[in-house]
């Protein structure tokens, strides 16, 4: 059932919307990334407000920045809060949270993400050990 599941919703596209043409997108005006959710207080795409908190070593805006990509569709901000998650990589470590991230991540189709959960699922971190799906996750990353 888990697997119907998610080859259904693999099929649905869920990515971030595309920004208007023809205007600043970082203006804050109409259709703007900032009005879409799309720009982050440093001024930037929230996954690129994470990528720099991580390397200013604020993990805990980095999070709340990818929090912001993955609900607007980003695959890569999702499995980066999963396998933040599943290490405890300046957080507390909650591996069946971050499962549950790379989840997402591979659902919309992040093949890192699918190879992840696949490891994840063969090594029972964060899951019940599966020996199928872990090669169903596995196969599917490549």
């Amino acid at each position: 059932m888990l697997i119907a599941a998610a080859i259904l919703l693999q099929s649905v596209s869920l990515g971030p919307p595309s920004p208007p043409t023809g205007q600043d997108f970082r203006s804050g005006g109409q259709g703007s990334w900032v009005e879409m959710g799309q720009i982050g207080r440093c001024g930037l795409p929230h996954a690129d407000c994470a990528r720099e908190a991580f390397e200013e070593g604020r993990t805990p805006d980095a999070i709340t920045h990818l929090q912001a990509a993955a609900k607007k569709g980003d695959a890569w901000a999702m499995r980066t809060i999963g396998l933040i998650l599943m290490r405890g990589e300046g957080v507390a470590q909650d591996p069946e949270t971050g499962a549950s991230w790379l989840f997402e991540a591979a659902l919309h189709g992040d093949k890192p993400a699918m190879r992840a959960l696949g490891t994840a699922f063969r090594q029972g971190l964060g899951v019940d050990r599966d020996s199928r799906l872990a090669d169903y996750w596995t196969a599917k990353s490549r």
